[in-house]
């Protein structure tokens, strides 16, 4: 194998390539047919542990006579045609099961799915080689099939083409630094460390330093960053369609030197494109040869006009940004269309990396970085060097992320629910220093300054809440008052979403008495307007806003040395030195070690606590803006001050203003890493986009990069407006402007006046051209110049009075603001100009400290989140890099001592520097514990399994179940981490702990921490870790779970996920944890878990220890050890040592898990209540959902009173114990919130009388109500109430009728609605309806097994606008004043309710009946309007007697729906009588035994309820009665038929007996007339000959003479009859059926038994569904046009 191996080698670096002899290919078709043998049989073994291969009955023998043949589950389909092969392989002596059958085609498969998955990898990617592993190629991979904007490559401006269709980049070396603020890092850690008064404790913690300190030694500075220049940033937004006139002008003078950073509007966001692209080279080996090489580019890309605006601006030209700006646009000047695009990092290069230039030196000036650049790109002729430069097609360039513009003007974000909660939380029990509202600063103790944040945010919360009830007019408001309000924020949301149209605009209207035209409450349209309503709740209440936004990160690269993290002194008095400022003090060089070494000292001596990071982020509005903005003497444009300018023009106080401090943090928020208090140092133009520029260690302690990660940034709130000026001022400004620039004169002539005020020639030469009459030189001239007068008067002097007082009411809005203005105002007004300058600047801004407003409020809260992030106490945590290390370590042990084979594997005994004898499993667990990252990513490479093959179906579904895993984890783990800090908040404001109770269950001790009376959420655990640390690790591992999938190897998975966090909140380690959840114990758990899944409301950790421990093959002394743990007084001891050399089943670790899934579901239920301060856990979007949730809030509450519950009674006050989620659970989704007080109003499922419906519900069926199936038993409990006779009034009169006749004899009239629509269709006078869109969409169809016909209507996925016309033709047929068109028009409303009820069904259009339609159904908007609010007892007396009323007709309806009527087979335990006919049955067992947990559930008060409806076999049976004696029970219950759905129908009829209503498919007849019918094909009729009617009659014609074409005609005829007779037996009115139109019910009805009686002929045997659907077609087309059937 080795020989042949190196062959191999040699042929493929052979510059001329080669070819193997003959023996060599024989000896290459063993070892390949060898591999792949293997490989078969291992992809078969995954399937069948997947339980793919499950099967019923013998399959892997031959049955004899009494044995039946099995059948697989899943792939029984596979199997076809078994019996064949079994007799040909019989015939020659051989035996083939059906086992066989199944593994040919599984080998088939899994062949033909490698070569194919080859052939993708080679046209996309071209080979695996390129790659690091299997895990980097499916992560990469999916760049190639990824959506996005393709750019237009023939784009053209102004006529002239921007590209030649190749995108060229060129590659730079990342810079990678030791941090600047390392020595700070240290000594602060350091201090953490030396608190520690435990020797063990302390050694730990210090070990964990040393690994921290080792992230800071190689930073990353530019991971992932690309840059733009001002020229291929235009190509590229050309090509994209987002370039403007606007744009044109700003480049150009951009080009010119002279910008102006005000002058330009819009700003040029980060873009986020990726490449997936390949690249044609030299091969390295010394010849011309090329080979095609993948690329994939991942960035982001910046627009580097920073190089001019803060470089250049700040008097700094020696930079290499510069350098690369300059370079950049020089190659565009001498290669139009041609120049470098993109000038990207190594690491935004995810494969396909070549000919990289260095630049990455920290001491390369400006021309030192010029030459590098130059000389590597150009060769000697000056032509691009296509070694350096990559060329890559326009088209494979997409742009996959727009960054929309959020900052900028008052822009308020969304406060992070994550953030709110993890910013002060998990403090240690010290005091904290915080700003008062004076600016001095206060002690305050953690008691006091969360009590404070919590009530400061709950104001918050509530102050959103008033305001919104008084919009909404709930407060005082009278019934009408509130219909006005709410119909005009429904009009509003619906005008602003083109998917609503026009009906449902009239829908939510008024009528003239104040009433809704339609009531909210109406089924079809209901959820629509839910939503509409509970996202107003949502983004008022829930989606707390404030100022700031997101911003893009791109890299310091070029500044790295001019933005760092500052630290104060000892004292807290001023910051110390940085390393660059100490070396210059004491003239050292920074980057000497020994210069670090006496900074550390300088630090040890002076450093106190954080001070902030500094950043340059855009100017955040523009008020600031102007007072910023000054001339460029340099280039006569217009910059930015720096800040040292602006304190001494006062407009900030100093470098720490609080005008500079922003907050900054990550989302997933992980923990205080994520994390940022900062302070601006510089302001990035507009023109550069919302980006955030951050000192390099961003990257070390978040894990962040510049491929378009964000960073939300919050503001504090002030008031920009300056001091009033005097009225003259302005005055003077406009009359010299007016005097100067004859503009005045113009005026006056205009005007035919001799004199004008400064206001009349204001509103005679205005801005809009359009107002005047000037010539075009004149508009040219004077509008942009008097444009920027007005502009500049409103800016700068004007914010004493409106904008009406100073320019009348037309010029209120914006005007265009042009550059040519400043010129001439400046020397006209300069004076005036200068005074005015200065007393702008006198009164800059002033902070909002009003605590009775909500920005005074969000200014406190933001300094109390400052004192918390600057602490002493968090600067460990902050400072403790985002990663999953610890869970790497552990995932990495649990793979080498979970594998006996890789225990063995001496590359991994040389990683770990251990000899063959000490590779134990205790050592190799410690020695993983101190390896540092480079040996982990060794080891990690190591442990690559050999079975992960990308080519193969195991690994393509592992790494899909993997990466589908990471969604929902990281979901489940954010929920932990946030109801982990609001827990501790509890605690930390004087709340007792929430506790486990033993429940009556022995307890367990795991590494000494005892589960019985150990209370939740400590800030520290085992191993003194810090709770939220391990918490943080694994929601980093599920963020990044498809480049490091270690959760895996944990045992950390959707069915363990829950146990693992409840295991962290214990206080358990991650090691404790991976031990544990890998044992082979819990594994065979999990395993069986996963595969009973499909049966999800059974499926639980708990059931499935109960059928293990059920299972024959289980030793007893393992139940025994089950048992014995399990009992009440036992304490279970496990440890390290037991979990790591855990072997086979135990009963030990089998009562543990049964403990802890117990104790998790618990906690799973806490951690829902924690989540209310989420926008997720927010009202809606149905009133059903807002029903549910109250439920489960209440379900928890009633578990935890009765002590059903593992949780001490301390659980019950959670949400009234933090201030925030009471607010917002009260406000909006609670018993008495809006959300609820809204439905109460207007819908009937906020009432008090349906929730006793749904409760009902929940107690007699053992499925938990889940929104979709509350929303069916709604909607169709709807339907039920309209067929009750309720006399509702419609136009004044009493109507005795119900809405919908629900009446045996009506449904019966209903179902023949088919027929009359036919016969519609078929009339002359109205054929033309059959073309229109609403019947062009319906087609006929035989329900299965019975003599109905049905239409069906196919209307899923239109677009608004044909909704719109379908809504407008039924419209027009219902007021029409034809009589006929009329009935079939209200006929389609009532036949589509007993089709599905009123909601959305994908065969009725009834989800676009329009509101004529609705109108005009009699006494259906009255009967509605009875049952909002308690109008629904008015309906129907909805006590629990007449709810079963419902229920037994809805449980008939959905009889064959196993989530809604179990089906139950009765156990050994029971006894079972029943009449001879089975019409009544009795089944008597003892409570606790499995029949008994089959059919009784528990209420939520904790009483038993038998199950109401089941099926037994394939019937349907309803409980009569229950007889209780002692410890059994005896329940009766009584066969009914089912009723409509399996028909296809809904049957309701609230007049009659729901156990005696009939449905009416059986009374037209629902016997069968064969034993399956399909659903018939269309007519097809393609004047085809019947020759073709069988394959047999083909034969048996071939070889004979071709006959007469009407010969051949009249045979076909003549055949047609005699199947067609053959087939209709019992008369002759098939022959005029055929004649009626072919999508009448006759017609398809004929269509149908004729395609079903072919299936009996032996010459169709074989033949599929449509094959018969097409014959039996053209067998009756034939018919037709013949004379057989005149």
């Amino acid at each position: 194998m080795y020989i042949f191996g190196k062959k191999i080698l040699k042929i493929l670096n052979s510059p001329r390539g080669g070819d193997f002899t003959d023996r060599e290919w024989g000896i290459f078709d063993t070892i390949f047919s060898t591999f792949m043998d293997k490989r078969v049989k291992f992809e078969i073994s995954k399937l069948s542990k997947l339980g793919l291969l499950d099967h019923t009955g013998i399959v892997d023998k031959i049955p004899n006579k009494k044995e039946k043949l099995g059948k697989y589950t899943y792939l029984e389909s596979l199997t076809q045609g078994y019996e064949d092969m079994a007799e040909l392989v019989k015939s020659e002596g051989g035996t083939y099961t059906k086992e066989d059958m199944l593994n040919q085609r599984l080998e088939d498969y899994i062949w033909n799915d490698m070569f194919a998955t080859v052939n993708i990898i080679q046209l996309t990617v071209t080979d695996l080689a390129y790659f690091k592993n299997m895990t980097d190629f499916q992560k990469r991979f999916a760049l190639v099939h990824s959506p996005g904007l393709r750019v237009n490559t023939e784009a053209t401006y102004n006529g002239d083409r921007v590209s030649d269709g190749t995108e060229r980049s060129v590659y730079i070396e990342d810079q990678s630094i030791i941090s600047y603020c390392r020595e700070n890092i240290s000594t602060a850690l350091q201090k953490a460390v030396d608190k520690e008064k435990d020797s063990h404790r302390r050694a730990s913690a210090q070990a964990q330093m040393d690994l921290i300190m080792s992230t800071f030694n190689e930073v990353n500075v530019t991971d992932g960053e690309a840059y733009n220049c001002p020229t291929s940033f235009r190509k590229k937004a050309i090509m994209a369609g987002k370039w403007t006139d606007v744009h044109e002008d700003a480049y150009k003078r951009i080009l010119n030197g002279e910008f102006n950073i005000d002058d330009i509007t819009i700003m040029q966001q980060v873009m986020k494109p990726f490449v997936a692209s390949s690249e044609t080279v030299t091969r390295s080996y010394g010849d011309d040869s090329l080979i095609k090489v993948p690329v994939q580019h991942k960035n982001s890309e910046f627009m580097l006009f920073i190089a001019d605006a803060i470089i250049r601006g700040s008097g700094k030209r020696d930079s290499k940004l510069a350098a690369i700006f300059d370079f950049m646009e020089e190659s565009a000047r001498t290669n139009p269309t041609r120049g470098i695009d993109t000038v990207e990092f190594v690491s935004a290069v995810k494969h396909g990396i070549s000919g990289v230039v260095d630049i990455s030196s920290d001491t390369l000036d400006y021309q030192e970085t010029m030459d590098i650049l130059k000389s590597n790109i150009y060769t000697d002729d000056s032509n691009y060097n296509s070694s350096i430069v990559h060329e890559i097609p326009f088209e494979d360039y997409c742009i996959q992320q727009e960054i929309p513009s959020h900052f900028f003007d008052g822009d308020r974000m969304i406060d992070g629910s994550q953030w709110r909660m993890l910013s002060v939380s998990d403090a240690g029990d010290v005091d904290f220093l915080v700003r008062n509202p004076d600016g001095a600063p206060s002690s305050m103790s953690k008691k006091e300054l969360l009590t404070e944040y919590q009530n400061l945010v709950s104001e918050n919360i509530m102050a959103a809440y008033e305001s919104l009830r008084d919009r909404l007019q709930l407060t005082h408001g009278s019934k009408v008052e509130q219909n006005i309000a709410i119909s005009k924020i429904l009009k509003k949301a619906i005008l602003k979403d083109q998917k609503y149209g026009p009906d449902l605009l009239r829908a939510c209207s008024l009528d003239d008495d104040g009433k809704f035209v339609i009531p909210l409450c109406d089924p079809i349209q209901a959820v629509r307007v839910m939503q509409l309503l509970n996202s107003i709740v949502k983004n008022d209440i829930n989606k707390q806003r404030k100022t700031g936004g997101p911003l893009v990160q791109v890299s310091d690269f070029g500044l790295s040395k001019d933005l760092n993290i500052r630290w104060y002194n000892k004292e807290g008095t001023e910051l110390i030195l940085t390393l660059k400022e100490y070396a210059e003090e004491q003239g050292l060089d920074y980057n000497d070690e020994k210069t670090r070494q006496r900074y550390k000292e300088y630090c040890n001596q002076n450093q106190g606590k954080l001070a902030y990071f500094e950043v340059y982020i855009p100017v955040p509005n523009t008020d600031l803006a102007n007072q910023l903005r000054i001339k460029d003497e340099k280039n006569g444009g217009y910059r930015y001050m720096t800040i040292d300018e602006a304190i001494q023009a006062h407009i900030f106080s100093g470098p720490e203003d609080e005008k500079l401090k922003a907050l900054g943090y990550r989302i997933p928020t992980e923990d205080k890493y994520s994390m940022a208090p900062m302070v601006v140092k510089g302001f990035l133009p507009k023109i550069c986009g919302e980006a955030v520029m951050l000192p390099h260690e961003i990257t070390a302690l978040s894990g962040s990069d510049f491929d378009i990660d964000k960073l939300y940034v919050l503001l504090k709130n002030f008031d920009y407006t300056p001091r009033k000026v005097k009225r003259g001022i302005a005055e003077s400004i406009v009359k010299e402007f007016l005097d100067q620039k004859a503009i005045y004169n113009i005026a006056k002539e205009k005007s035919k006046k001799s004199t004008l005020s400064y206001k009349e020639a204001i509103e005679i030469v205005g801005p809009l051209a359009d107002r005047i009459k000037l010539t075009n030189d004149e508009v040219k001239k004077i509008s942009p110049l008097y444009n920027k007068l007005i502009k500049t008067v409103i800016d700068y002097y004007g914010k004493g009075y409106s904008r009406e007082e100073i320019l009348g009411d037309e010029f209120s809005n914006g005007y265009n603001e042009r550059e040519e203005f400043y010129d001439f105002f400046d020397e006209s007004v300069k004076g005036l100009m200068t005074k005015g300058k200065e007393v702008y600047r006198e009164s800059t801004s002033s902070e909002n400290t009003d605590l009775s407003t909500k920005e005074g409020r969000d200014n406190r809260v933001f300094d109390l989140q400052w004192a918390v992030l600057t602490s002493d106490d968090t600067t460990d945590k902050m400072f403790n890099p985002g990663s999953f290390v610890e869970q790497k370590r552990v995932a990495y042990s649990m793979q080498i001592i979970r594998n006996e084979e890789l225990m063995k594997k001496e590359s991994i005994a040389e990683i770990l520097k251990l000899s063959p004898k000490d590779m134990t499993k205790s050592k190799i667990v410690e020695r993983i514990r101190s390896l540092d990252s480079d040996s982990l990513d060794d080891l990690k490479n190591e442990l690559e399994a050999s079975d992960i093959n990308i080519l193969f179906p195991s690994t393509q579904t592992y790494f899909h179940n993997q990466n589908m895993s990471g969604r929902v984890l990281i979901g489940i783990f954010a929920n932990h981490i946030v109801s982990h800090a609001a827990m501790t908040m509890e605690k930390d404001i004087g709340n007792d702990p929430v506790t486990i109770l033993s429940g009556g269950v022995g307890d367990f001790v795991l590494n000494r921490i005892s589960l019985n009376g150990r209370s939740l959420d400590n800030l520290k655990g085992e191993m003194n870790k810090r709770v939220s640390k391990t918490i943080a690790g694994f929601l980093a591992a599920s963020a990044d779970i498809a480049k490091d999938p270690v959760l895996d190897s944990l045992g950390v998975n959707s069915a363990t996920a829950d146990i693992a966090m409840t295991m962290a909140r214990l206080g358990f380690s991650s090691e404790t944890i991976g031990l544990l959840l890998t044992t082979p114990t819990v594994q065979e758990i999990v395993n069986r878990y996963m595969r009973q899944m499909d049966d999800s409301s059974y499926a639980t950790i708990g059931r499935v220890i109960d059928d293990i421990l059920d299972s024959a093959s289980i030793p007893m002394e393992v139940t025994d050890a089950y048992l014995s743990s399990m009992g009440e007084s036992t304490v279970t001891s496990l440890n390290t040592d037991d979990l790591l050399n855990s072997t086979g089943m135990s009963g030990e670790i089998l009562a543990l898990m049964k403990r802890l899934s117990s104790i998790a579901k618990d906690v799973g239920e806490l951690t829902y209540l924690t989540k209310f301060n989420s926008s997720v856990n927010s009202a809606g979007p149905t009133t059903t959902d807002t029903l549910l949730m109250q439920d489960r809030v209440n379900s928890f509450m009633t578990k935890v009173k009765s002590g059903v519950s593992t949780l001490s009674e301390e659980a019950l006050h959670v949400i009234d114990n933090l201030p925030i989620l009471k607010a917002f659970y009260e406000t909006t989704v609670g018993p008495d919130g809006l959300a609820t007080e809204i439905g109460r109003n207007y819908f009937p499922q906020a009432s008090e009388s349906f929730k006793r419906m749904l409760s009902l519900y929940s107690d007699i069926t053992k499925n938990r109500l889940n929104v979709k199936s509350a929303n069916k038993i709604i909607n169709e409990f709807f339907y039920y109430c309209l067929t009750a006779r309720t006399n509702p009034k419609v136009h004044g009169e009493t109507v005795d009728d119900p809405v919908f006749d629900g009446s045996l004899e009506n449904r019966v009239e209903l179902l023949n609605f088919a027929q009359k629509i036919s016969d519609f269709l078929e009339d002359r006078k109205y054929a033309s309806y059959g073309d229109n869109a609403l019947f062009k969409a319906m087609k006929y169809k035989n329900i299965r097994g019975t003599k109905v016909w049905v239409a069906d209507f196919s209307l899923g996925g239109l677009g608004s606008e044909q909704k719109e016309e379908i809504k407008n033709i039924w419209s027009d047929m219902v007021t029409s004043t034809d009589p006929k068109v009329q009935e079939i028009g209200l006929g389609l409303f009532y036949y589509s309710a007993l089709r599905n009820g009123l909601s959305f069904g994908p065969k009725t259009p009834m989800h676009l009946s329009s509101v004529d339609v609705k109108l005009r159904i009699p006494g259906y908007k009255e009967g509605l309007e009875g049952m909002t609010g308690n109008n629904i007892q008015q309906m129907v007396t909805l006590d629990d007697d007449s709810i079963m009323q419902f229920f037994i007709q809805y449980f008939r309806n959905h009889s064959a729906d196993k989530t809604v009527v179990p089906k139950i087979s009765f156990e050994k335990d029971s006894r079972v009588t029943a009449t001879n006919d089975y019409k009544n049955i009795s089944v008597v067992c003892s409570t606790g035994a499995p029949t008994y947990n089959k059919l009784f559930t528990l209420t939520n008060e904790g009483k038993e309820q038998p199950l109401v409806a089941i099926n037994i076999g394939d019937n349907l049976y309803i409980m009569e009665k229950v007889v209780r004696k002692s410890n059994e029970r005896m329940v009766t219950y009584v066969k009914t038929d089912p009723l409509g759905r399996q028909y296809e129908l809904l049957e309701y009829d609230a007049t009659d007996d729901s156990m005696e209503m009939k449905s009416a498919v059986s009374e037209i007849d629902a016997t069968p007339e064969t034993s399956e019918q399909e659903d018939p094909a269309e007519e097809i009729n393609d004047g085809s000959s019947l020759e073709f009617i069988t394959d047999e009659k083909k034969k048996r014609e071939e070889g004979k003479p071709k006959t007469d074409k009407s010969d051949a005609k009249k045979k076909d005829d003549n055949k047609a009859l005699k199947i067609m007779k053959s087939v209709m037996t019992k008369s002759d009115a098939w022959k005029t059926m055929i004649k009626s139109n072919p999508k009448s019910a006759e017609y398809q009805k004929v269509l149908g038994i004729l395609r079903q009686g072919l299936k009996n002929k032996k010459e169709f045997k074989g033949l599929s569904d449509k094959e018969l659907a097409k014959k039996a077609s053209q067998i009756i087309s034939t018919l037709k046009n013949s004379n057989l059937c005149p």
